[in-house]
């Protein structure tokens, strides 16, 4: 259970900084960069759901 709170906490802190860097990019009005950076924020997204889902699949089983 720890080690998915350390990953869940990492990937939180991921999706800030992809969030900051898309800011970024809109602004300077570089789209093909913020589309990229939005895929990656909607992968660290599922990737945190699957996080939670393992997680409640443990809590589920003790």
């Amino acid at each position: 259970m720890d080690n998915s709170i350390n990953i869940l906490k990492s990937l939180k802190k991921e999706r800030k900084i992809l969030s900051n860097k898309f800011g970024d990019a809109m602004q300077q009005k570089n789209i093909s960069k913020a589309l990229e950076i939005k895929v990656r924020q909607d992968s660290i997204c599922d990737e945190i759901i699957n996080v939670y889902d393992s997680m409640i699949k443990l809590q589920s089983n003790e």
